[in-house]
């Protein structure tokens, strides 16, 4: 089995996908509850009800309707657990969309020092003010009539980022750059 998922997405001019996950489907199609797996895409996780743990990396997150898991490109990654009743929605998209344009002072700042590390992999969101910035994201994907979508979409996404560097200050740690390097070669391994 191939670990390494490729999303598709519905419009290939804007890769933003959403994807609604219960312990019984997924839609639109894509990898789903207990499947391993790790895309080139960063992704934003929202809990819409119930609770869902989580594993990237070997590290279990166990969330409650209303919080939010981030989680980097390239990490290994599922939703281990889930409760019968459970439901989440995960946004994917590019890390080039947080950078305005290749080489900005944006990508070098605040973009590649924490999506081209190993070290920051995944963390729990629980901050009010990004929660809700994903319930609107939610929103602003399932409305299709909008004429300026992909604006705002590209926006918020931005606006969720920026909230995130601001509470989070995404740290890294001397202790989480060596179990970065084991999962790096754990990766490694089984896409061999």
């Amino acid at each position: 089995m191939d670990l390494h998922e490729t999303n598709e997405y519905v419009d290939s001019l804007f890769p933003v996908g959403m994807y609604r996950v219960s312990r019984y489907r997924c839609i639109p199609h894509g990898r789903g509850f207990r499947d391993l797996h790790w895309h080139e895409e960063l992704q934003l996780m929202l809990i819409l009800k119930g609770t869902v743990t989580v594993q990237v990396n070997g590290t279990d997150y166990e969330l409650k309707d209303g919080q939010g898991l981030f989680i980097n490109r390239g990490a290994l990654h599922m939703s281990s657990e889930m409760t019968e009743d459970a439901e989440y929605v995960s946004f994917n998209f590019p890390e080039k969309l947080l950078s305005f344009f290749s080489d900005s002072r944006m990508e070098y700042q605040y973009v590649k020092p924490y999506t081209g590390s190993f070290a920051v992999r995944a963390f729990l969101i629980t901050e009010n003010a990004v929660i809700q910035k994903l319930y609107k994201l939610k929103e602003l994907i399932e409305n299709t009539e909008n004429k300026f979508r992909e604006y705002d979409i590209s926006i918020l996404i931005t606006e969720i980022w920026r909230k995130l560097l601001e509470f989070k200050e995404m740290q890294i740690s001397g202790q989480d750059i060596k179990g970065s390097v084991r999962q790096e070669c754990i990766q490694l391994m089984l896409t061999y």
